[in-house]
């Protein structure tokens, strides 16, 4: 479209300028002092168009400058004056009589409407008539047109009849042609080429007349034009319109352009016409077979066959729906003539809007001689007079633009025409004479139509007249005064269309995607489509499934034959997408039109049910929409775009390669972003709004019932379905319709782990859940909430990872105050987390809202100089007994007034240390002030293998510093009798504690407790007169056991029961594995000492826990490892069997000899028999003389410089240790026969309880590696043990048993309690082989049951109860 027109400027000759001439014509004018000549002509007598230009330039330009072209303007407007066309008229033509009535309403009003009939000569008389009225001089006479060929032929017509030249008086102006020049004073163009003008020219300047004809064809431009006019008519009271058309509805015209003086005056005028003819034609009087095809060829040719037969002669003008149809139509009946012999009798010519222009004016210049078939679209209608025709063959067809609501798109169906189109039609043939008019269709059908064609302002989207309206800059649709102006709804569903093709935003203003859809003559929804494509490189596959989706579905589907056809179709289906089973047929049909000739392809479509008429329809509407893109999208103006060919894929399991799939379904969800649905259930779907869908049986992806879907049309029949339909991602839909996802945010909270507060987002495009639950940062969504968060998880809970000073610095205060709080437990010293809020809420700016912001903010920030007397809980113990004067604190960092208001006596490590100190075990104490919580108190962290290196008793001292205290509640739990000695009970504690205070965790607590107690009351107080339910849970250390990596696998307030639950560590020696420590020592196995030493304690870190462990030698039975257990007694022991089989092993030889060399030895193996094997006594006896000889009564050896030296004296030792145990074996083996038999002999039940006692003690002496594994200084015993066996039974058989059984009893209690302090696992003889208490009950028994024998130690039952009672 062209630019603002311009003024048209006379190219006559120049004449000599006058002295009034401002111009400067002669060359002494030039040379003269340059001054504004005093007869400067005014600004009213220049072009309008200039008028306002002169105006605003008036201040910018020099005086000269401005009179020059002041004065070239009105040159040009008085040169127009003085043109005088010769104005003619026919009195053959209606309008003439009218013309002195039409040229005084020119002149006194300012809006006429005509209405003439056809060939009443309006569209080339009314221009004249205005000439005579005196316009076109000071501005042109505007003359619209509603197709570019009606404009040219009456610009033609009019410079015949002005005898002008085209171009000059008369001129037009269309698309892709301009014929206009400087003396133009009646301008043609087409009504399109009007209202672009309205963009550079608002009021019109150029025209001071406006004829807009044809207005009953009321396009969506006429409507535009029509509106902007009423607009203007109050703006430009000089400017005449003039309405006219032959079919039209005056009084709506005239109240429209109603002014002061009342409706515009309509003007009748009578159409110069001769009768018609009618016939009608339908096709079932054309063929007998009523099922056969329509074929629109034969059909018109049966049209030019009738007339013949009725005797019409003359030329015909046949009008077809489109150009293929004038095409294949033309080939057809040129055959027809062919057959008949009369090839050059008749002359055939199409007629269409396209045709060039040349071909055009073959129809305004006939062939003598020759009939002419004139094959036109509806361009013929109206306007267009084609000469000579006497008849009409009417289709009763065209391309007609409608939107449709099922598919939200605008199509160019083929429909039926209005009986005023229709009319229209039979007129063109009685203007030279009597006509016949041939309907091709019957004359019910003709009575069926509408009577009007609707206005295209009905029949488009308002989506598309919204845009249309914001192209052209015409304001909001609602205010535009249009003759229907739409329903305020349609227009609010329109403007909702344009927000989901982002062609307006959200102030509904024109986006630049707006603008490129308003410059494609398409449907929005298709223009945004091959917008989208071109963005996604993939506009050539696009374009035939956009033409496709204009046009009706080429593939039929009869009711008789429907199986065959979906037969045939199902080549074609593609399970992903209806909308590539498009792109499959429109390369079938590529190939096939390369293949065939036109009627075998017809026959080829027929046969695979595909309607030849609208695959060429297809091909059509693709041809155009590929020619409208190649002018409309090139990247400058008047480039065309290249549009390549259509990439398949090589894969032929594949139509398209993946990435152009995808690309092809986005391009085509941007314009059907509102016909999205999900899945509900089986075939049902969700639309937009909750609308319930199913999948149109007859698609591809039926089968496969995707979970998304797009749909290009829904159809309501039975059921509403999605037709046409596709599978997409979800993830398309989040970005390609950004714009219109609703998002809305719930559960606001803080992640511990990502140290930020988070929201869940909920994202829906019409109502349905794009994205149900997304975890989003909430930061940007809402500041103050994740403020709130951040400060009451982040900071006062303190779950975020900062580096943030002022944040760590606070956190250490808290951390030491609720430290200083757990150890003194006052309430007054815990910190109210409120209090933590409130100073950060204050102290924090608004903006502090995530980990970013808060560490930018503190890296803003300097330390105060204060921070430094608080660097730990001494710091602020010293600080609360002595505050320092500082201001008011306006830092973020805290004070200990922000949080506490006390003051506090001073506090040191050694009264409540932070870790227990348990020989080289260093066990991390914590402490906590909960009253009423499980872990209130101090918590004791150890890890598994230091829990034997602990005991109740050790750990009854608690802390120094809460001792008295204890103490304090320990007085308070006794029973009154002792409670009252012992009162004041804080002074009494205090006295206590200070006593206490040298044996402090040195000595067991209890029973040192219980006598300085028994001292300050003057009476026993013993461990069973504490109520230990009375005494608070902080009193006692909350014991929690851990493993290797930390974790807590036991905990409670006493030590025993962790140990009985988890057994004792002396059963479970741990392997020396090697840590980053140099451990050379560690050993799994070895039969040599290959070690240099032997370490008698490490210490290591396992569990956050600093754990002394001791090494020990292990007894593996073939070899020896070293191993680690929690305490050194336990660890001599074992390492003192390790050794022995290390001697064993390595003295084998030198043993064996000795032991097969003792006197008793086959005598002792058959009285041992019963209990240990004859091969076993003599490994057993190695193992006693390696014992005897290296180990027993020697310390334990722990390098291998003490290993060789013993080594060393191997004879001398082994010598000894042989006659030691010679002896003794024998004895040995004669006192257990003895004791055997004695047992054997006894017998009756009055002797049960001590024959019990007896056996029990022959199990413990007397198991199967009693030899190897009982101590010598105890072994060497035996033979004592078992004569006091003998004896005691003897006895008991004399008349002793009262005496025996109290001596039992004695026996059983102290054994029955000593048993009780063992562990399960550890009450067996092997175990307690080297316990002293074990031993001191054998003892016991000589004394009690065998006193002549005598003991090898002082013992009694009193001496018994106090080894047992050690801990």
């Amino acid at each position: 479209m062209n630019a603002k027109p311009s003024s048209p400027k006379l190219t006559t000759e120049p004449t000599p300028p006058s002295p009034a001439d401002d111009s400067g014509g002669s060359e002494a004018a030039a040379n003269a002092p340059k001054s504004v000549p005093p007869t400067t002509p005014s600004i009213d007598a220049a072009m309008r168009i200039d008028r306002f230009r002169l105006r605003r330039e008036k201040k910018r330009l020099s005086p000269e400058a401005y009179a020059k072209r002041l004065a070239e303007s009105v040159q040009q407007c008085d040169a127009r004056k003085a043109a005088t066309p010769r104005i003619e008229y026919s009195d053959e033509l209606p309008i003439t009589s009218h013309r002195d009535e039409l040229i005084q309403l020119i002149r006194d009003r300012q809006v006429i409407v005509v209405c003439g009939e056809t060939g009443s000569g309006k569209s080339t008389q009314l221009p004249k008539i205005c000439l005579e009225a005196g316009l076109g001089r000071e501005a042109m006479i505007g003359h619209t047109q509603p197709r570019r060929l009606a404009a040219r032929s009456i610009a033609t017509r009019l410079a015949e009849e002005l005898d002008t030249t085209l171009g000059k008086t008369v001129g037009y102006h269309v698309r892709f042609g301009d014929q206009t020049g400087p003396e133009t004073l009646i301008k043609l163009m087409t009504d399109g080429i009007l209202l672009a003008e309205t963009q550079s020219d608002r009021f019109l300047d150029a025209y001071d007349a406006i004829i807009i004809d044809e207005a009953h064809e009321r396009s969506l431009n006429i409507d535009f034009l029509l509106g902007y006019l009423r607009r203007l008519q109050s703006k430009r009271p000089d400017l005449k319109i003039i309405i006219t058309s032959a079919t039209i509805d005056a009084e709506r015209f005239a109240e429209h352009f109603a002014d002061e003086s009342g409706p515009a005056p309509i003007v009748n005028v009578e159409g110069r016409g001769y009768p018609v003819e009618l016939r009608y034609l339908p096709w079932e009087e054309v063929v007998d077979d009523e099922d056969r095809g329509y074929d629109l060829a034969r059909h018109v040719i049966a049209g030019i066959e009738s007339l013949s037969r009725g005797g019409s002669a003359g030329d015909t003008l046949v009008f077809l729906p489109t150009e293929r149809d004038i095409r294949e139509v033309t080939h057809r009946v040129a055959g027809h003539y062919k057959r008949l012999g009369m090839p050059n009798r008749v002359d055939l010519l199409p007629l269409y809007a396209r045709l060039p222009q040349k071909e055009q004016q073959r129809i305004f210049h006939p062939d003598a001689g020759k009939r002419r078939i004139i094959f036109a679209t509806n361009v013929a209608e109206s306007s267009l007079t084609v000469p000579g025709i006497h008849s009409v063959i009417d289709t009763g067809t065209a391309r007609i633009s409608r939107y449709s609501p099922r598919s939200k798109l605008q199509r160019l169906p083929i429909e039926s025409v209005s009986r005023a189109s229709a009319n229209q039609r039979a007129g063109r043939c009685g203007r030279i004479g009597p006509g016949v008019c041939v309907r091709l269709y019957s004359l019910e059908d003709y009575e069926s139509r509408d009577a009007f064609t609707t206005p295209e302002i009905r029949r488009t989207n308002l989506a598309s007249v919204i845009l249309q309206t914001k192209t052209l800059r015409l304001g909001r649709l609602e205010e535009f005064p249009l003759l229907d102006p739409p329903r305020p709804e349609s227009i609010r569903e329109g403007i909702r269309t344009l927000m989901e093709l982002r062609a307006i935003d959200d102030k509904h203003e024109l986006t630049e995607i707006g603008q490129k859809l308003g410059r494609l003559p398409v449907d929005p929804r298709v223009g945004r489509m091959i917008l989208a494509a071109d963005e996604f490189g993939v506009l050539p596959e696009i374009l035939p499934i956009a033409a496709a989706l204009e046009i009706q579905d080429p593939r039929d589907r009869p009711q008789e034959k429907q199986q065959a056809a979906d037969e045939a179709h199902a080549m074609f289906k593609d399970p992903n997408s209806d909308f590539l089973s498009y792109l499959k047929l429109w390369r079938h049909y590529e190939e096939a039109r390369e293949k065939h000739s036109r009627s075998k392809l017809t026959r080829v479509l027929r046969q695979q049910f595909l309607s030849p008429n609208r695959m060429r329809e297809w091909s059509d509407v693709y041809r155009q929409l590929k020619e409208m893109v190649a002018t409309s999208l090139g990247e400058r103006k008047g480039a065309r775009k290249k549009i390549g060919a259509i990439r398949f894929a090589d894969d032929p399991e594949r139509l398209l390669d993946a990435n152009l799939d995808d690309a092809l379904h986005q391009a085509l969800l941007t314009g059907l972003l509102s016909s999205v649905a999900m899945v509900k259930e089986k075939s049902e779907y969700t639309g937009a709004g909750g609308l319930s869908l199913y999948l149109w049986p007859g698609s591809g992806v039926a089968a496969s019932k995707p979970k998304w879907i797009v749909a290009a049309e829904l159809v309501e029949t039975a059921k509403q379905y999605a037709r046409t339909v596709a599978r997409i991602k979800p993830e398309w839909i989040e970005t390609i319709g950004a714009h219109l996802i609703k998002r809305s945010y719930s559960e606001p909270h803080w992640s511990s782990k990502s140290s930020g507060a988070f929201c869940y987002e909920r994202q829906s495009l019409f109502g349905l859940p794009v994205v149900v639950r997304r975890r989003v940062p909430l930061p940007p969504i809402d500041p103050s909430t994740a403020r709130d968060l951040l400060i009451e998880h982040g900071l006062v809970e303190q779950q975020m990872k900062t580096t943030a000073r002022f944040v760590r610095f606070n956190q250490t205060l808290q951390e030491s105050i609720a430290s200083l709080a757990a150890k003194t437990r006052r309430r007054d010293l815990v910190v109210d987390p409120y209090s933590i809020e409130r100073f950060y809420q204050t102290h924090l700016p608004e903006d502090v809202c995530d980990r970013g912001r808060l560490e930018k903010f503190d890296r803003a920030l300097e330390a105060p100089a204060w921070t430094k007397q608080l660097r730990d809980a001494a710091d602020l113990s010293a600080w609360l007994q002595s505050p320092p004067t500082l201001e008011e604190n306006a830092t973020p960092y805290m004070q200990p007034g922000d949080l506490i208001e006390a003051a506090s006596e001073a506090i040191t490590k050694e009264a409540f240390p932070d870790e227990l100190q348990i020989g080289s075990s260093r066990l991390p104490l914590q402490y906590r002030f909960e009253p009423g919580a499980e872990a209130d108190g101090i918590q004791l962290k150890i890890h598994q293998a230091a829990l034997p290196q602990v005991s109740d008793e050790r750990l009854g001292w608690l802390v120094p510093g809460l001792l008295q205290t204890k103490l304090v509640a320990m007085i308070k739990s006794l029973p009154k009798r002792i409670r009252r000695n012992l009162v004041p009970a804080a002074d009494i504690a205090a006295k206590v504690a200070q006593e206490l205070g040298p044996d402090y965790g040195q000595v067991p607590f209890m029973p040192s407790v219980c006598a300085a107690f028994s001292r300050h009351a003057e009476m026993p107080v013993a461990a069973d007169d504490f109520q230990s339910e009375k005494l608070d849970d902080y009193l006692q250390f909350l014991v929690t056991v851990v493993d290797d990596d930390g974790k807590t696998i036991a905990s409670g307030r006493e030590v025993q029961p962790l140990k009985e639950k988890l057994g004792s560590a002396k059963d479970q020696p741990e392997a020396a594995e090697a840590d980053d420590s140099d451990e050379s020592w560690a050993r799994e196995s070895m039969t040599t000492f290959d070690i240099e030493s032997l370490p008698k304690e490490v210490v290591r870190t396992r569990g956050g826990v600093k754990v002394a462990q001791y090494p020990a030698f292990f007894d593996k039975g073939d070899g020896v490892a070293i191993r680690l257990v929690s305490d050194l007694a336990t660890a001599e022991a074992m390492s003192r069997q390790g050794l022995m089989r290390l001697f064993a092993l390595t003295e084998k030889k030198e043993l064996r000899t000795q032991v097969r060399w003792l006197p008793s030895l086959e005598q002792a193996k058959v009285k041992l028999s019963g209990v240990v094997s004859a091969a076993s006594v003599e490994s057993q006896l190695i193992d006693l003389l390696a014992r005897i000889a290296f180990v027993e009564n020697e310390p334990v050896i722990r390098s291998k410089a003490e290993f060789d030296q013993r080594r060393g004296e191997r004879a001398r030792r082994i010598a000894e240790a042989t006659q030691e145990v010679a002896t003794w074996l024998s004895a040995m083996a004669d006192a257990y026969f003895s004791a055997r038999r004695q047992i054997e002999s006894t017998s009756g039940n009055r002797f049960d309880q001590a024959m019990r006692d007896v056996r029990q003690q022959m199990d413990w002496l007397i198991h199967d590696q009693f030899l190897a594994a009982t101590p010598w200084e105890w072994l060497k015993h035996y033979p004592r043990y078992f004569n006091a066996i003998a004896y005691r039974l003897d006895k008991l058989t004399s008349g002793s048993a009262p005496r025996d059984r109290e001596g039992t009893e004695t026996v059983e209690n102290l054994r029955q309690r000593w048993m009780s302090t063992l562990p399960e696992s550890e009450r067996n003889p092997r175990d307690q082989s080297a316990t002293e208490v074990r031993w001191m009950i054998e003892e016991l028994r000589v004394s009690l049951f065998a006193q002549p024998l005598g003991t090898a130690i002082k013992i009694s039952p009193q001496r018994c109860e106090k080894a047992i009672a050690k801990p």
